[in-house]
């Protein structure tokens, strides 16, 4: 194994300066050339894709026309086999619009979008308000159901114990409320 080792050390040359400079201009050569080629393809790709569409259409002698401008009123196919409908000639073109009405229109979405959002936020927080107080009240219910001592303050701030019939009371109202509330 030793010998394997030794001979891979004496075999192994690193490559000298003068082949690396061969192979760096090698390696430049190659990417002008394929850069040259790939700017090329764009431009022919782009040339056919911003060529216009072309249409067809019969007229009412029954011939069949060729163009790049549709006729108004007439049906048209497109050459790859879409059918258009041209806009009418009555129709009048829409007027740009200027940059101050699309200002308008953008700040307009926008703040539909933040009433949108608060409007979510809202009902959000009125689930979760729900749902402590539904908790509350399922709490409450058990504890008076588990007959352990109820106290509540009365108008002076003192505590005092609830009565059975005060515990029955207290039951069946929050009983309705939870019906009422939480189903």
């Amino acid at each position: 194994m030793a010998f394997f080792l030794a001979a891979k050390t004496v075999l192994y040359r690193p490559p000298r300066i003068s082949e690396k400079i061969s192979t760096m201009t090698i390696n430049r050569t190659h990417f002008k050339v394929v850069s040259s080629v790939l700017a090329l393809s764009c431009l022919a790709a782009s040339g056919v894709s911003s060529a216009g569409e072309i249409y067809s259409w019969k007229d009412s002698n029954g011939r069949t026309h060729y163009s790049d401008m549709p006729p108004a009123g007439a049906e048209v196919k497109s050459i790859h086999g879409a059918t258009v409908t041209p806009p009418a000639a009555s129709q009048p073109s829409a007027a740009p619009r200027s940059v101050a009405e699309q200002e308008l229109d953008f700040r307009k979405r926008r703040a539909e979008q933040a009433d949108e959002r608060e409007k979510v936020e809202q009902e959000k927080e009125r689930a979760e308000t729900k749902a402590r107080y539904c908790e509350q009240l399922s709490r409450q219910i058990k504890a008076i159901e588990s007959g352990q001592r109820m106290r509540r303050l009365n108008a002076e701030g003192v505590p005092e114990y609830l009565n059975d019939e005060q515990r029955r009371t207290e039951l069946d109202s929050n009983k309705a409320d939870f019906e009422r509330t939480c189903k």
